[in-house]
């Protein structure tokens, strides 16, 4: 006769071969030699001892095994789906203020945060400015290019820096110098700086960096054709994101004239948390090309483009 710690120990065995193991009540039944109905007495038996508990989130939705897919996919750490809507733009509103909760449970007091450039970058500065109130944080904050002397407010590095950093009470760093230079004497003068000494101290150790994933071609153009002269066309640039250009396999294209000042891909690799804010304007190819590089840790998106990515 059984004892009552045998019956136990076989009741979890027959839950694990069903509930684990994907066994049929009838293969259970033809292993244990009892009953197909016995099987299903012993299951209920089993539940109702506390053995087997089951849980339901009435919260699971599409989008929870959409998230689980594109981190088993690209091996990121943690992805934010948004709902998409019938126009990009009210999509994108949306993925912004997304981001912006999302930044704002990332952020600890003394981190340091870059920030990139780029529509959505600008949208999302815009969004702090008219929304956030002064968060109690004592870090920094560091462009991570230089700027474009232009009337685009989202390739102004320093003025996105100024509106972060003023919101969230962080210690404000600037590059005092364009994204790109003529030639390699212009750059090097920027870079034996002390103004830029210190940006690099940063950058080498940064918490988290904000970036945009842009399309390629993509406007404004950062004088790609100097840079890089047919290589962005013979190696399949699909996208880039401050002005770091990638093809769909993660693999970066090192330009022929390295003229741009920005944090280099070493420094990306050292950064705790790169979040990748994207558009739902940009391709699905530019996407998986930069989360193919393996430097996203966090990803916002459309669940529109998120089913074309997987």
């Amino acid at each position: 006769m059984k004892t009552k710690e045998e019956k136990i120990k076989r009741l979890i065995n027959i839950c694990k071969k069903y509930y684990e193991e994907n066994y049929t009540q009838n293969q259970i039944a033809k292993e244990y030699n009892i009953s197909r109905p016995m099987v299903s007495k012993l299951l209920t038996e089993a539940k109702n001892m506390g053995i087997v508990k089951i849980e339901i989130d009435e919260n699971f939705s599409d989008n929870n095994i959409l998230d689980r897919n594109i981190k088993k996919t690209y091996k990121v750490n943690q992805v934010y789906i948004v709902n998409n809507t019938i126009e990009n733009e009210k999509t994108d509103e949306e993925i912004v203020r997304k981001s912006y909760e999302v930044i704002n449970s990332l952020m600890n007091s003394n981190d340091k945060i870059g920030i990139g450039w780029g529509s959505m970058i600008g949208k999302l500065m815009d969004y702090y400015d008219k929304n956030a109130h002064n968060n109690s944080f004592l870090g920094h904050v560091y462009p991570l290019i230089g700027g474009i002397m232009a009337s685009y407010r989202n390739y102004q590095t320093n003025e996105l820096v100024r509106i972060f950093a003023s919101k969230n009470n962080l210690n404000s760093h600037y590059i005092y110098a364009p994204a790109i230079v003529e030639n390699e004497k212009e750059k090097n003068i920027y870079m034996y700086s002390q103004m830029f000494k210190d940006i690099n101290k940063g950058w080498e150790n940064l918490d988290l960096a904000i970036i945009n994933i842009s399309n390629f071609p993509s406007s404004p153009d950062v004088a790609t054709s100097v840079r890089f002269g047919n290589k962005l066309i013979k190696e399949k640039a699909c996208g880039h994101f401050i002005s770091h250009f990638y093809n769909d396999k993660g693999n970066i294209i090192k330009p022929e004239f390295d003229y741009v000042i920005n944090i280099n891909i070493n420094q990306l690799k050292k950064c705790k948390r790169v979040l990748a804010i994207c558009s739902s304007k940009v391709s699905p190819k530019s996407i998986i090309g930069a989360l193919n590089t393996g430097l996203i840790t966090d990803l916002i998106i459309s669940d529109e483009l998120g089913m074309k990515i997987i």
